[in-house]
This record gives C-alpha cells, sequence and structure tokens, in this order.
C-alpha cells in the first residue's frame, strides 16, 4: 500500500484507521474490524474511476502519437 493510499483512506475514514506504519517500503493502515467492508467498497470505486482515468488519458495520447506520426496503431 502506498502512503498516498493510507492518507486517501485516513481522510475518507478517521474513525475508522486504528494505527499506520511503514516497514522497508510496506505502507500498512490497521482498520477497525468494523469498517474494513465500507473502506474496501470504496476503494473499489476510487481504485475503477482511477483505472477509467488512465485509460481515458492513454487513448488521447495515443490518438495524438498517432496524428503526429502519420500512422494507425492497432490497440
Amino acid at each position: 500500500m502506498s502512503k498516498a493510499l493510507v492518507q486517501l483512506i485516513q481522510s475518507q475514514f478517521p474513525q475508522a484507521v486504528l494505527e499506520t506504519h511503514s516497514q522497508y517500503g510496506d505502507d500498512t493502515a490497521v482498520l477497525d474490524a468494523k469498517a474494513w467492508k465500507a473502506v474496501a467498497r470504496y476503494l473499489r470505486g476510487e481504485l475503477s474511476l482511477a483505472r477509467e482515468s488512465v485509460r481515458k488519458i492513454e487513448t488521447q495520447a495515443l490518438s495524438r502519437l498517432q496524428e503526429e506520426l502519420g500512422v494507425s496503431i492497432a490497440a
């Protein structure tokens, strides 16, 4: 888990985060057992949105590259 993800969880579910720590580059958030399902659902939605945004950016970049090179690239 990244520090940014831990911070996102802390900002959205401050009462659910019991502790956080980082060891050997592995960032961890310890959650209240009653909150893990809500946190997981939230993150699933956030990550889905992030993936879709990346796809849109990649599609736009590929389109621009095709225009600049004057070629068609099959995806």
